[in-house]
């Protein structure tokens, strides 16, 4: 491929934000775009091709940062609405927090999707009853899954709502 005197630019704009390719037929818009697809979990999808308008529609995104192209899109009569409503709701899907409160109450992690709690992780080095802090903010925020992990032992259970578990094998599990 020829290089484009555009690639570095939009490179560079692409670890920031959406990037928008336009110009005349046949000037290799989509080869430039496809050129920007290098993770297994980047995609390509074409308006012009029957699925994928339904995957694009479904807006079923990678869960991990990742490049997405969506070509022709121009050609769907809303398109202008509908890609400011998916940035919108999944700019930024995950989050990972700090907590502490007025009262000196504080938690590692609270990791987000879409802005709401998913779950919250307090790390210790030896295996202690769940942390009271751990316990408050997960009645108080509603935070689904709650965590403590810790260095020394091997012991995993159920302290009322919090897992008490091994660090290593809280980390095994992540993706």
């Amino acid at each position: 491929m020829i290089k484009r005197y555009l690639e570095d630019r939009v490179r560079k704009d692409l670890e920031e934000k959406m990037v928008f390719l336009s110009g005349p037929r046949q000037v290799g818009k989509t080869t430039l775009a496809q050129s920007f697809l290098q993770d297994e979990s980047d995609r390509y999808y074409n308006w012009d091709r029957r699925e994928d308008r339904k995957e694009i529609l479904s807006a079923r995104w990678p869960a991990v940062p990742s490049t997405v192209v969506l070509d022709e899109l121009h050609k769907y009569r809303r398109w202008k609405n509908w890609i400011k409503g998916e940035y919108d709701t999944h700019g930024d899907r995950v989050g990972l927090h700090y907590l502490r409160d007025a009262s000196k109450r504080e938690v590692d992690f609270l990791v987000t999707f879409e802005k709401k709690p998913w779950f919250a992780v307090e790390c210790k080095v030896r295996r202690e009853s769940a942390s009271p802090a751990l316990k408050y903010f997960g009645e108080r925020l509603g935070i689904p899954y709650l965590f403590q992990i810790h260095l020394e032992g091997k012991e995993d259970l159920l302290d009322g709502k919090v897992r008490v578990m091994p660090a290593a094998k809280f980390l095994a599990a992540l993706p």
